[in-house]
């Protein structure tokens, strides 16, 4: 913008210049009339096209330089969202429409459906900087017969904001996964292996040949209030791995995040979270989570329906 501005001072500087080197054959030729008036096609030339080409290129620049699955500062939603997925993320079978999400200028205030009335009770704020809805493809899918495809389907989405900012030594904690990769997978390409991920599950893990190959290690291990053999508080989970710190914390637990979060703000560890991905199981439970974010110092930046369980909901939440 500053380059296109300052040609506008510049170009009259610099046809003139050209026109005086021509000053003699034009004469000649077209008189000095056609002169004058090519000299002033010049001066508008310069003063038209060249801003013109800078901004394109400007304009340009920018958008390859965005990723295409990236979301814009403001909105959380860059261009249109197609139905089918979320900016190159698909979210699965019949998991939601296009308008079932919350963002800061997007609020779905005609739904009838009582976890979009409980959501429009609190503020959504933008990211500070770019959101993304996290995902990744399993390498399983392609060689999995018909029947086992859609156990490694890329799907259900995070949306994070500003993953392409962290910086070693960053720490991500995936609960509850369910041997499902997607979101451990879209956090390894995103940020180029920086940061230290650790997949908890107390049932049903990944196989180490895939942690491996996107650099995130596998506990078989649970969250809960308190210590019981699998299962363990995040407090004795964070001492274990000299933890002192989470960037981005994703819940998914199936209805656990009743026990799990009243613990995690009795120990004072939202206090050490950036941000939190969460998935709640049921109104009831979201109000409660909602509200002990909030009390925490998180904001709402996203949420959606996530239909395929008929009343979950994923919500992420910043500490502004």
């Amino acid at each position: 913008v500053a380059f296109a501005l300052f040609s506008f001072i510049l170009p009259p500087a610099a046809a003139m210049s050209v026109a005086s080197l021509s000053t003699t054959t034009t004469n000649k030729m077209f008189g000095q009339e056609r002169k004058k008036r090519q000299d002033r096609s010049k001066i508008l030339i310069w003063r038209v096209l060249l801003p013109v080409l800078i901004l394109g290129c400007n304009v340009a620049y920018w958008i390859l330089q965005v990723p295409s699955n990236n979301l814009s500062p403001k909105s959380g939603i860059r261009g249109n969202l197609p139905k089918e997925n979320w900016r190159g993320a698909p979210v699965g079978d019949g998991e939601d429409t296009v308008n079932s999400y919350h963002s800061y200028d997007h609020r779905p205030t005609e739904s009838n459906d009582p976890r979009d009335k409980l959501l429009l009770q609190y503020e959504a704020y933008p990211c500070p900087g770019i959101g993304t809805m996290i995902s990744g493809q399993d390498p399983r899918y392609y060689d999995a017969p018909p029947s086992k495809k859609k156990e490694y389907k890329e799907r259900n989405p995070k949306f994070i904001c500003d993953p392409h900012k962290l910086k070693q030594p960053c720490v991500v904690y995936s609960f509850g996964s369910w041997d499902e990769t997607s979101f451990e997978i879209g956090i390894d390409k995103i940020t180029n292996s920086k940061c230290q991920v650790h997949t908890f599950d107390p049932a049903k893990l990944p196989p180490a040949s895939i942690a491996d190959k996107f650099h995130f290690v596998t506990h078989n291990t649970g969250i809960a209030a308190k210590d019981d053999g699998k299962y363990k508080t995040l407090s004795t989970i964070m001492n274990e791995l000299k933890h002192d710190h989470i960037n981005i914390f994703k819940i998914d637990v199936e209805g656990f995040e009743k026990q799990a979060l009243p613990n995690i703000q009795a120990t004072g560890l939202f206090q050490k979270m950036d941000q939190v991905a969460i998935e709640f199981h049921s109104v009831e439970l979201m109000k409660q989570g909602m509200d002990i974010l909030v009390q925490e110092g998180f904001q709402m930046v996203f949420a959606r329906r996530e239909d395929r369980c008929q009343k979950c909901t994923e919500v992420t939440m910043v500490r502004m």
